[in-house]
């Protein structure tokens, strides 16, 4: 399938196992472990999922850190689909995280065909997103032609006193 993945782990096991699983189904993948360098890579690529793991400092399982990390990819790019992937079987986790914006998550360990198929739903949720705001960006065009239009046709018709 096209399109572009970015897995960010701290754990370079976890990491490398979610590369292989991904590859074999999404044209490019990208690991991180260090959540940091997220935003650089959001930069550098045009991503489509983050695979976003919810704790990074050892012993730290709140998934605060996850949270904050799936604001900053919003924040560059509103309409990527983040799934998260935790080894936390917290709902209350999962359920924040979908309503801050997460498309769905994955527990670990995960089965494999479970993963692709969360992925390929994010994939065209993401291709979703992008055609609806595609077609608003039309919309808003054709509204100011037509607008423009219009005022061009009222200041060639003469004025009557």
């Amino acid at each position: 399938m096209k399109g572009s993945v970015l897995i960010v782990d701290d754990n370079r096991e976890i990491l490398s196992a979610l590369e292989k699983v991904v590859r074999k189904e999404f044209e490019k993948v990208i690991t991180l472990t260090n959540p940091n360098r997220i935003p650089e890579a959001l930069g550098r690529n045009d991503i489509d999922i983050v695979m976003l793991d919810m704790n990074y400092r050892s012993g730290n399982h709140n998934g605060n850190e996850g949270l904050f990390w799936m604001k900053e990819i919003f924040s560059h790019e509103r309409n990527i689909s983040v799934v998260i992937v935790t080894d936390s079987a917290d709902i209350e986790l999962a359920v924040k995280a979908i309503r801050e914006g997460a498309v769905d998550y994955i527990l670990k360990p995960w089965d494999d065909l479970k993963l692709i198929s969360t992925l390929n739903a994010a994939m065209q949720l993401r291709s979703s997103r992008l055609e609806a705001n595609s077609l608003k960006q039309d919309n808003i065009l054709l509204k100011r032609r037509r607008s423009t239009g219009a005022e061009r046709r009222l200041s060639l018709v003469p004025h009557q006193r």
